[in-house]
């Protein structure tokens, strides 16, 4: 049955006894002070879930260039009764994960995780991760301040120069076949060749993760710790014979040899001229990929009431991952990260459940060997896996993932999260939301060269589906001057 109290709209069983449940946890004593703030809020407390519970659901996920990914997700959550006292406090008391996906593209993505807040009771949190990757069409446009510069390209059927271009129209003309070209190392001027992987690699991950986390004052501040083992494997397509090229004459798909892709130019620019080479000017390595191990800290300021799908409150991080050689890893190198994100109901008297959230971050990494795939991977301690980063379902929506790239990273994102619609179905509680939202960022060479203009943005919409408060359903639309987005996925931006 469905019960108004206020403005708001509970789908509850039995109303006056599940509220005075409510008003009666007031008296539950937790084996220590955890502040009012981290208290869920009245609904969430009457729609949440008691004891074990799981979802899951065949997954179909859509992104530009993937395409459609099969496979699916379960989580199994156990969020005890309300006899608990930590039941009015946490989003669960343990989620077990486990994923898995097919993309049209051929990519194979799979993982493992368990999430376990106040473990035994106690002021520790573990969280662990297994996650596999295997991506043909891993993305790669270069790295530092020159990736800002609008798309452009010598059309092939013309000879045109096009500046500005879109991104599909960029695409297309890198699929189109060419003569060798007796500048280019390797290539032979008798023979065809396509440049349809210029931007791309077959990328290939395997990434053990474990963190331990300890709360403090009240469980508002957050310090980590955590370590992983992360092995990359990399594949170019130099040379390569590759399907999927196009007949500059009949327009039709053929065979045809690679062309030099842009990360083996940026690779050999080291040899050939080290002062202009960015990856010599700034250590950068790991073309054929490598391993890596990492000792991770970070610090955190949490405030936020419902972590999944919050409502209210305030999250701060001061992040921090290092790689020396003395512990196992290939390279040597930090990566830092600061990031705040806000969460502020609009007009709660008035609207529904209606949200105003934002999230600014910046970037950093630094070290004597760096291997090109943390460039492009922004990290915190409360993002497992990582974002790809400037650009893709994680960061800048209306661009390509990993479009920008610098030693510095700046990111923002505003979002208003309006439910318009909560219903049940078979007992399962699902609420459902209408999404604008305007993402912008900017990468830098170094902080000496930070300066407020020239940054990338775009607007978008889209829409949320809570299901049973912890496992969210995100579907977005996004456009900007290069090109647009569509994705649908799991789980909030941030």
């Amino acid at each position: 049955m469905a019960t108004a109290i206020g403005q708001q709209t509970f789908f509850i069983g039995t109303s006056t006894q599940d509220t005075a449940v409510v008003k009666g946890s007031d008296t539950l004593e937790l084996p220590f002070p955890l502040s009012k703030e981290k208290r869920l809020s009245f609904e969430d407390i009457i729609n949440k879930k008691e004891n074990w519970y799981s979802t899951g659901l065949p997954e179909m996920t859509i992104d530009p260039i993937r395409g459609l990914s099969v496979g699916g997700n379960a989580f199994l959550f156990n969020n005890n009764d309300r006899d608990d006292p930590f039941f009015y406090y946490t989003p669960y008391r343990i989620r077990y994960g486990v994923g898995f996906r097919i993309a049209q593209n051929g990519r194979v993505a799979g993982e493992l995780n368990i999430d376990i807040p106040y473990v035994f009771n106690t002021k520790w949190r573990l969280r662990g991760d297994i996650i596999y990757a295997d991506d043909p069409n891993f993305q790669y446009f270069g790295i530092g301040e020159q990736t800002l510069d609008p798309l452009h390209y010598q059309d092939k059927l013309t000879g045109n120069q096009v500046n500005r271009a879109r991104f599909n129209d960029y695409a297309h003309n890198l699929a189109i076949t060419r003569p060798g070209r007796l500048s280019t190392i390797g290539e032979d001027p008798t023979r065809t060749y396509t440049d349809l992987h210029y931007n791309e690699v077959d990328y290939n991950q395997f990434l053990v993760g474990l963190v331990a986390e300890r709360s403090f004052f009240e469980g508002r501040m957050r310090l980590m710790v955590g370590l992983e083992y992360l092995n990359i494997g990399i594949t170019h397509y130099d040379f390569q014979n590759v399907p999927g090229a196009i007949d500059p004459i009949t327009g039709e798909e053929k065979t045809a040899i690679q062309g030099q892709t842009r990360i083996t130019e940026d690779f050999r620019q080291q040899s050939i001229d080290a002062e202009g080479s960015f990856w010599a000017r700034h250590n950068i390595g790991g073309y054929d990929g490598g391993r890596i191990m990492l000792l991770q800290t970070g610090l955190m300021w949490d405030t936020r009431d419902l972590e999944p799908d919050p409502s209210s409150g305030f999250f701060a991080e001061l992040a921090q991952e290092v790689s020396y050689g003395w512990m196992g890893s290939e390279f040597d190198f930090t990566k830092h990260l600061v990031q705040g994100v806000f969460y502020e109901k609009l007009f709660p008297r008035h609207l529904s459940k209606t949200v105003l959230t934002g999230r600014l971050a910046v970037g950093y990494v630094r070290g004597n060997n760096i291997p090109f795939t943390e460039v492009l991977d922004l990290w915190g301690s409360s993002e497992g896996g990582g974002i790809p980063v400037l650009g893709g379902a994680r960061a800048l929506r209306g661009y390509r993932e990993s479009r920008f790239a610098g030693m510095v990273t700046t990111l923002a994102n505003l979002e208003i999260r309006s439910r318009f619609h909560q219903m049940r179905i078979w007992n399962q509680h699902l609420a459902f939301y209408a999404v604008p939202f305007f993402d912008a960022g900017r990468v830098y060479d170094s902080f000496a060269n930070i300066e407020m203009r020239n940054f990338r943005y775009n607007p978008g919409l889209g829409a949320r589906i809570a299901w049973n408060q912890a496992t969210i359903l995100r579907l977005d639309y996004a456009r900007s001057q290069e090109d647009s987005q569509f994705f649908f996925v799991f789980g909030h931006t941030f």
